[in-house]
């Protein structure tokens, strides 16, 4: 069968004799060399290392930690509009000026958070946080 087969390849580019053009040849010098090495502290190990029994005991415990609170934020969220009209008999109006006063007292927490650790310190800051959320919970 004549004519049935992979093409044939492309012809190589060719050179005009005189005209050859600086910046092209440079460029393909470029595309021809390969990148450099990466330093040897740079590189991909090639061994996977295997977590010790102390982090993976760390690890369970921040998974654990992380889940109990995910599961407290998502009740609490589902189950604090209830409570309140329940408890307090809110109205959807007072309830919207609850939620509202909640996000603005969010926001200004957040904000305020930088200059509160410059002054305090990480530590300080990060215990004082967490002795004024268990300070609401107890409320």
């Amino acid at each position: 069968c004549a004519g049935v087969g992979p093409p044939p390849p492309p012809p190589p580019p060719q050179k005009d004799a005189g005209h050859s053009d600086g910046a092209a040849a440079a460029a393909s010098e470029r595309a021809a060399t390969p990148p450099p090495a990466l330093p040897p502290t740079l590189q991909p190990t090639l061994q996977p290392t295997r977590p010790s029994g102390s982090s993976r005991a760390v690890y369970r415990v921040l998974v654990g930690s992380l889940l109990v609170q995910s599961l407290g934020s998502t009740v609490a969220q589902v189950l604090w509009p209830l409570f309140l009209r329940d408890r307090f008999q809110f109205t959807a109006a007072e309830y919207g000026a609850v939620a509202f006063a909640a996000s603005v007292f969010a926001t200004a927490a957040v904000a305020a958070f930088p200059r509160v650790e410059r002054r305090l310190g990480a530590v300080a800051t990060a215990s004082s946080a967490a002795a004024a959320a268990s300070a609401c919970c107890a409320l």
